[in-house]
């Protein structure tokens, strides 16, 4: 910890690693990537890293199609 102006500060980093051939040839992907690995690393815990594994995007896609579906739903159903 820190003493910033009478305040006790505590700093951590989770990180997020894809790497370069196996994870994505293209940048973008990779930063992606990375983004679901740090994200997790943040749901176990934090203060520590995860690489990332193809098993990350297809939870994170699952996770956005049911997002869609209850919108839909919501929306049908008069809710929105």
């Amino acid at each position: 910890p820190h003493d910033c102006l009478g305040h006790q500060i505590s700093i951590d980093a989770s990180i997020g690693i894809a790497m370069a051939p196996q994870d994505s040839f293209d940048l973008d992907q990779l930063l992606k990537n990375a983004d679901l690995a740090m994200y997790q690393a943040k749901n176990d815990g934090r203060g520590i890293y995860r690489f990332f594994a193809p098993e990350m995007d297809r939870r994170a896609r699952a996770r956005r199609l049911m997002e869609v579906e209850l919108r839909q739903i919501s929306t049908e159903r008069g809710f929105a």
